[in-house]
């Protein structure tokens, strides 16, 4: 990390700023009434303190005894740290070491002591004084609504912030709002924004919906890159915390999908593992099961297909769909084709054909596979279409159905790929999420289509990705 990079201390957004920010910068941490600005601020200003550091923590907002009172309960909140205010034991010596500075500058007090027009300037006289190394203000939405004039506030703003920055003081300022266009928004070098979201499954039988989650997300950062995306976030005892989508397991040994993009998200397959995917329309996931096949027989694998709509009924198409290399697959007993209904052209040779009304089911087919399946040395993927093999209007058949077959191949340790349509697989949607291990959704918007991580156990990220199919091949792009 660079020396000119200060870290903020709280777990999560470090990862998101790459490190940190550059210090002497100016960011603004918005967010409405009760995101947990105020904890935050307090969070980095004790965290800095411990560090040696100096701070200079200015309320607008609360006069000095609200915040002890309700921050007090903050296990970070150490009053050995604190000068002056609300700890007058806090004795001149120990001001060689680091501290937090509570200033009171709560509008009530202002308005009587008339500090409003000298604010920024009684700030830089403590800043120069005190030789602080972090300014916190909480909140310069307090400071703006004094100032009515927007040329005077945008003109002070910018000077102070332009002064504390050569200081090489590093100033974090707090305002009520989400995603306004107040002055702070242009002026600073860093925006952190706090909101808050509806956890709104895809499934719209779901009961999550209508909860709602906070959510953090580093909107603009000079000078550095950072992570993009909305994060979700909790407020304990300890202070803020973001909570992480989701880290490659350790030990975890996946092989390639196929699709290296989605291996670099998700860690790849693993024998035995359980992947789902909702797809709204058949592109671009059809070009995915292409490039995932491909990989498998090119792997030496042996690939289990039920996908009645690529219309693979004889070897002409057979080559069409997934290339000359899946015929050869075919004869060598590592590519077994499932057909729903009877067996149509001139298709011969590792077919098995399926009807749902037939005699023993799902069972009868799960056990056809298997018997073709075992005693072989490689290892075998199974891709199958969940809308051909049940009754979209027969949510019960459909689930049985599922379950059965599912459980039956990943008994022989199969890593088993299974996709349906968004509005086919609504009904199914907690018997997926509960027998699978991987879920990942696809669709469309507007003129994209957008890829997103739902689970996965060595998932690296949540966050929604394009995907691009160029001839044939598929790759991600981080929105």
């Amino acid at each position: 990390m660079s020396k000119g990079t200060v870290q903020t201390g709280i777990e999560g957004l470090d990862e998101l700023l790459c490190g940190g920010i550059p210090k002497g910068s100016t960011v603004l941490l918005s967010g409405p009434p009760g995101a947990g600005k105020t904890v935050l601020s307090l969070q980095y200003a004790f965290y800095h303190a411990s560090r040696g550091e100096k701070v200079l923590f200015v309320s607008t907002c609360e006069p000095l005894y609200k915040v002890n009172k309700y921050a007090s309960s903050l296990s970070f909140y150490n009053l050995d740290l604190i000068s002056g205010g609300i700890n007058m034991e806090f004795y001149e010596p120990k001001m060689k070491r680091g501290y937090v500075e509570l200033q009171d500058y709560s509008l009530g007090q202002m308005v009587d002591e008339q500090y409003v027009g000298d604010f920024f300037d009684g700030i830089q006289k403590k800043v120069t004084r005190r030789s602080i190394d972090h300014l916190i203000v909480d909140s310069i939405t307090s400071i703006n609504m004094l100032i009515g004039n927007e040329i005077d506030r945008r003109k002070k703003t910018l000077l102070f912030s332009a002064w504390v920055s050569r200081m090489g003081c590093t100033t974090l300022l707090t305002a009520e709002q989400a995603e306004g266009d107040g002055t702070e928004r242009f002026l600073t070098d860093a925006i952190i924004d706090l909101d808050s979201t509806e956890i709104s499954p895809l499934w719209n039988t779901d009961t999550l919906q209508n909860t709602r989650g906070r959510t953090i997300g580093v909107t603009k950062l000079r000078g550095k890159n950072h992570l993009s995306g909305r994060y979700l976030y909790n407020i304990t005892r300890d202070g803020l915390r973001i909570i992480p989508p989701g880290r490659k397991t350790v030990g975890r040994k996946g092989t390639t999908t196929g699709i290296p993009d989605l291996d670099a998200l998700t860690g790849g397959f693993t024998a035995g593992e359980r992947w789902h995917f909702n797809i709204d329309g058949r592109e671009p996931f059809n070009s995915m099961l292409r490039q995932m096949i491909g990989e498998a027989l090119k792997a030496g694998e042996g690939v289990v297909l039920f996908a009645p709509s690529m219309g693979i009924a004889d070897e002409d198409a057979l080559a069409e769909q997934l290339g000359p290399e899946a015929k050869d697959a075919q004869k060598a007993g590592r590519l077994i084709i499932v057909l729903k209904g009877p067996i149509a052209g001139k298709a011969r040779g590792g077919i098995i054909s399926y009807a749902s009304e037939q005699t023993g089911g799902t069972g009868k087919l799960a056990s056809e596979i298997t018997s073709g399946t075992s005693g072989k040395k490689h290892g075998w993927r199974a891709f199958l279409d969940l809308e051909g093999l049940g009754d979209e209007w027969n949510a019960a058949h459909a689930r049985s159905v599922f379950t059965g077959l599912i459980d039956a191949l990943a008994a022989e340790d199969m890593i088993i790929v299974t996709y349906a349509d968004i509005g086919f697989g609504a009904g199914l949607s907690p018997t997926i999420e509960q027998h699978t291990d991987v879920v990942v959704d696809t669709w469309k918007m507007d003129l994209y289509w957008l890829l997103r991580v739902r689970k996965a156990p060595g998932a690296v990220s949540y966050e929604p990705h394009a995907v691009r199919v160029d001839d044939g091949k598929i790759s991600l792009m981080k929105l």
